[in-house]
């Protein structure tokens, strides 16, 4: 019985990492597709993207990629006759079509990756305004789910430009106001810390499994030019969520946390918290003049069970939130920047 269970716990967490690599490709097109509007100025203005495949900025659509389009088009049509649910809330989710284009949505421009190279490597240039800068990040899409962009970390970046542009009007602004010592969890392909390390000059951490070091380093890597005119820093370090010996590794000397979209497993909400209570909460967390560190998470919702996630949260932690975007076109659910400090 025991390794039965174990067996259909491992299926369903496969399931749901297919799932979700088929709803982050249609939130990518999505974001393509998206119209001018944005509760962040236009798409446009906030953050550019640029396909490059072997080196050249590519915008037609490719055969292969109208191919996908089309797919995705017939799955939309079929995933609208499916039911839908309530969150908690009362709005009506339905988690196959949330994510999906219109009917009437035209292709953006072209994502084909470089298949002549290793892994696949696509790699996207980030026009970051507010200090005349361009990144250039590397995804590894046939990796998985860490080696690729997700939106919640699209609007992070556009929102922590907009901060270095006109802190003031930031919805930021409390939340980041003069914290310069940062950890990034769940880094990805690490645009989030490298944008914190570019536009707030902190020295930030980037932080991982271990199989993704790689990667994150090498886009930390390419991008230590942008942080000279900000004294930004860059570090990257191995982070299994949950572990106390990744934590004493890491130490505590932060003032800032940094996360997006990594609430998407239920099976990781508990390490999760555990690492935020051992950052956070435990001894030798205390902050200088008694100040206390802040999680700052942009988050998009995607399944009605990670409310679980927040009601676990709210045990320790007062959590408010700081910003909503509007949804992309086509969708109910847009992403939500939360902060987190802990209680007592």
């Amino acid at each position: 019985m025991k390794v039965k269970q174990s067996y259909d716990e491992l299926h369903e967490t496969r399931f749901e990492e297919n799932e979700i690599e088929k709803k982050l490709e249609i939130e990518q097109e999505c974001e393509r597709d998206a119209p001018a509007e944005s509760s962040i100025e236009t798409i446009a203005d906030a953050l550019h993207f640029e396909i490059n495949i072997n080196g050249k900025p590519k915008h037609a659509l490719t055969s292969s990629s109208a191919t996908a389009y089309s797919e995705v088009k017939t799955s939309t049509v079929k995933a609208k006759r499916m039911a839908t649910e309530e969150n908690e809330e009362g709005q009506i989710i339905n988690p196959f079509t949330m994510l999906l284009l219109n009917d009437d949505a035209e292709p953006g421009p072209s994502t084909t990756l470089n298949e002549g190279a290793p892994n696949h490597h696509l790699l996207q240039n980030h026009s970051l305004p507010s200090i005349q800068s361009t990144l250039t990040i590397r995804q590894l899409p046939s990796e998985g789910l860490s080696f690729q962009l997700w939106p919640a970390a699209t609007s992070l970046v556009s929102l922590l430009d907009r901060h270095r542009a006109d802190p003031l009007s930031s919805p930021l602004f409390a939340a980041l106001q003069g914290r310069r010592r940062i950890l990034e969890l769940g880094s990805g392909t690490g645009i989030v810390g490298i944008v914190a390390a570019a536009t707030l000059g902190g020295h930030v951490t980037l932080t991982d499994l271990p199989h993704v070091v790689p990667n994150l380093q090498f886009n930390a890597d390419a991008n230590a030019g942008v942080m000279g005119p900000s004294g930004g820093k860059l570090t990257v370090a191995p982070l299994r969520w949950g572990h106390d010996d990744d934590v004493e590794a890491i130490g505590r000397e932060f003032d800032l946390i940094l996360a997006s979209d990594v609430v998407y497993h239920d099976h990781l909400y508990e390490p999760l918290l555990k690492t935020l209570r051992l950052m956070m909460l435990s001894k030798g967390a205390e902050r200088e003049g008694n100040e206390k560190m802040v999680f700052v998470m942009a988050h998009k919702k995607r399944w009605k069970k990670e409310s679980a996630f927040f009601k676990k949260a709210k045990k320790h932690f007062h959590v408010d939130v700081l910003h909503t975007d509007t949804p992309c076109h086509g969708t109910r659910v847009g992403v939500v920047v939360y902060r987190f400090v802990g209680k007592g």
